[in-house]
């Protein structure tokens, strides 16, 4: 009889999600929710509304880099992932958020840079440059502390060489008065 009861292996408890997963994750999604509605905007205006999000991203971002594990070796030679973890929304911070703390200083921007790293095909070093060359060329038109519309670029064409670490960054700006005409400013990029 002993020998057709068989004992039962312990029971695993599903592993609970660690901080940093559900802050990335959190922050994943704020991202996800904005990126999914750039085809339904018809000026940049339209962005303003997620300021909200765009905040919460910057705040769990500062969250994430708070609980990470200081590793003094990512700073020289970066990290990688195949996931997509806190560059893609950061970076949807800086392109289509308008307000400079956020973009900027203690915002996205510099979130960035806190964490050089790869993810997947997001690279942190070549994120940093593309925004900042957005944010420089947008600012350009800026009034009291506010971009108009005139002035709100969008990124029209990224041409990267990994290999080199080179990419052709090319913008438009619509050109006010005019039918939709727009504006081109381009720009080469090395990123290290």
């Amino acid at each position: 009889m002993a020998a057709l009861i068989k004992p039962t292996p312990p029971q695993r408890r599903p592993r609970q999600p660690s901080g940093r997963t559900v802050t990335a994750l959190q922050a994943g999604w704020a991202g996800i929710c904005m990126i999914v509605n750039t085809g339904v905007a018809r000026t940049e205006y339209y962005w303003d509304q997620f300021l909200p999000k765009f905040r919460v991203t910057v705040s769990l971002a500062k969250t994430l880099f708070r609980i990470l594990p200081r590793d003094p070796s990512l700073t020289q030679k970066g990290g990688f992932s195949l996931d997509i973890g806190i560059v893609p929304p950061l970076y949807t911070v800086c392109k289509f958020c308008r307000d400079g703390r956020l973009r900027w200083g203690g915002g996205a921007n510099a979130m960035i840079e806190l964490c050089p790293r790869r993810e997947g095909v997001w690279d942190s070093g070549l994120v940093i440059k593309v925004s900042t060359f957005l944010m420089e060329v947008e600012e350009e038109g800026m009034v009291e502390e506010y971009i108009p519309e005139s002035a709100r670029a969008r990124i029209t064409k990224v041409a990267v060489d990994v290999m080199k670490k080179v990419a052709d960054v090319e913008c438009s700006k619509r050109i006010p008065g005019t039918d939709g005409e727009v504006s081109i400013m381009k720009k080469r990029i090395e990123w290290d």
